[in-house]
């Protein structure tokens, strides 16, 4: 079960990855909760251990790094029927396989599906 400090943890974590323990304690204790360095290293271990926590990542700027590349997101909601299940499946065995599709993320909420492709430009 995630305490109101793990929470907060998480929330500094989401938004930069790479904050230091040393500002989460800063920003944690403005708010009133005591807490130190070495219990923030300590929970974010702990969150780490429990799953919680699967890893970091990096987002690059796509406008810096791929050079004359076309970078597009797209947003899917399904419309379901009987065979659904199976176009869905025959969709995501294609996605996995691409070349150009750098993220994929199924979504809860107005969309089923995110994802993100970059393809070669064609220069006219």
């Amino acid at each position: 079960m995630l305490d109101e400090i793990d929470k907060l943890i998480l929330s500094y974590l989401t938004k930069n990855s790479r904050i230091s323990s040393l500002e989460i304690r800063k920003q944690i204790n403005n708010l009133g909760f005591a807490i130190t360095d070495r219990a923030v290293r300590h929970r974010i271990a702990g969150l780490v251990k429990k799953k919680i926590v699967l890893g970091y990542s990096t987002i690059l700027n796509p406008e810096l790094t791929t050079n004359n590349k076309v970078n597009r997101t797209i947003l899917l909601k399904f419309k379901f029927s009987k065979n659904s299940e199976n176009l869905v499946k025959l969709l995501r065995e294609y996605i996995q396989e691409s070349s150009f599709c750098i993220y994929a993320s199924k979504l809860n909420g107005d969309f089923d599906c995110m994802y993100h492709f970059v393809l070669d430009s064609i220069e006219q």
